[in-house]
């Protein structure tokens, strides 16, 4: 596709942490830039807080959800409206990619990548760019796309396209369609150094990106790989069951956190939000404490729109949690010093995964 012929749709929210949005715009690619990175400067601001976000997305009216709803119930205003979450997003033009703490020369490749691929894209340096705190160059690159793309097309096409022109090297939450996204906007501190970048090529080719995704050749290894691979069980909200296998997962990793989030929401949907967050809440206050604007949990969860079937969401948060625990273990097996946490693992593996734990143990030897 011509750029000439493309169109594009954005919705725009106040803040990082606004849910119902202020502005629906349609545009040509020299509206978008002008839209979102207009190029006489960024926007200069202290406070992130102040800075407008986006979908590359128009919304659609349907139940609102989480605690919007909830404000919603306490205000008496309808319950049904245009919200930014999974439920409510329509079709995207347009990916979103956004780059956290590669080297100059990283960057400088991946948009020479773009312009030998004879791609149209938008490059911006997000508001952390040349933060003295925060390593490497910090920017959201969008690019045009020819076919209108949903919940589950964006994902893949993402993937596609981080593979092809990026090494993968691009945050994950930018895969997903409503994952708000920051305008150009820099601290005062550093606006000498923010940028904004474009190039007028071509529309990128969704089945060239589809083609591109390495996700599910990725898929069928690990596949091979995990020999215990879980069986999906039956999904019922079991409180305890849940509560017993999320003392195994380790709350501290980034990924593990999210991908945690995911399993619970793709399996229960928003009735585990509040055990997602309570475990959230077990890791240390050095890593609590870093929970705020987009990785605020509210943000996060609302953000995670879960490409698994329910009883895959349950199976892989049953399958983190045996992991972890056969590790307790097997250690203690190995070394015959049976600790309070391994006896705990033994326990729980006979509970909750007695064939697991008789397949692959002497269980004679666990006290």
């Amino acid at each position: 596709m011509e750029l000439s012929e493309w169109c594009g749709q954005w919705t725009f929210f106040k803040s990082i942490n606004s849910t119902l949005p202020i502005e629906e715009v349609e545009g040509d690619f020299d509206a978008l830039c002008q839209s979102l990175a207009p190029k006489d400067c960024p926007k200069v601001v202290r406070d992130k807080g102040s800075v407008r976000y986006f979908l590359p997305t128009h919304l659609k009216v349907g139940p609102l959800v989480g605690n919007t709803r909830k404000r919603a119930l306490e205000l008496g205003h309808p319950l049904d409206g245009k919200q930014r979450s999974a439920s409510h997003v329509t079709t995207a033009n347009m990916i979103v990619v956004d780059i956290d703490g590669v080297s100059g020369d990283e960057f400088k490749g991946y948009l020479r990548a773009l312009k030998d691929g004879g791609l149209a894209f938008l490059a911006y340096s997000s508001f952390s760019h040349c933060n003295p705190e925060k390593s490497g160059v910090r920017s959201r690159v969008i690019i045009p796309v020819d076919t209108p793309l949903d919940s589950a097309t964006y994902s893949s096409a993402a993937g596609g396209l981080a593979a092809a022109y990026f090494g993968g090297q691009v945050d994950k939450s930018g895969a997903v369609l409503c994952q708000q996204q920051g305008v150009w906007a820099t601290n005062p501190a550093w606006d000498q150094k923010a940028f904004r970048l474009f190039f007028r090529g071509n529309v990128a080719s969704y089945e060239q990106l589809m083609a591109a995704n390495p996700a599910p050749q990725r898929a069928v290894r690990e596949k091979v790989q995990n020999p215990f691979a879980a069986a999906c069980e039956p999904v019922v909200f079991n409180e305890q069951r849940i509560s017993d296998a999320l003392r195994w997962i380790d709350p501290n990793p980034y990924k593990t956190w999210v991908d945690t989030a995911l399993y619970l929401k793709a399996a229960y949907g928003d009735e585990s939000y509040g055990m997602w967050l309570q475990w959230t809440n077990t890791a240390p206050e050095k890593i609590t404490e870093g929970n705020t604007d987009q990785y605020a949990p509210q943000t996060v969860w609302d953000s995670l729109d879960p490409f698994l079937p329910s009883e895959a969401g349950a199976g892989a948060l049953f399958a983190a949690a045996r992991d972890a625990a056969a590790v307790a273990a097997q250690r203690a097996a190995k070394t015959q010093n049976w600790c309070h946490r391994s006896q705990d693992a033994a326990g729980y593996l006979m509970a909750y995964h007695n064939r697991f734990l008789h397949e692959n143990f002497e269980v004679c030897a666990c006290p």
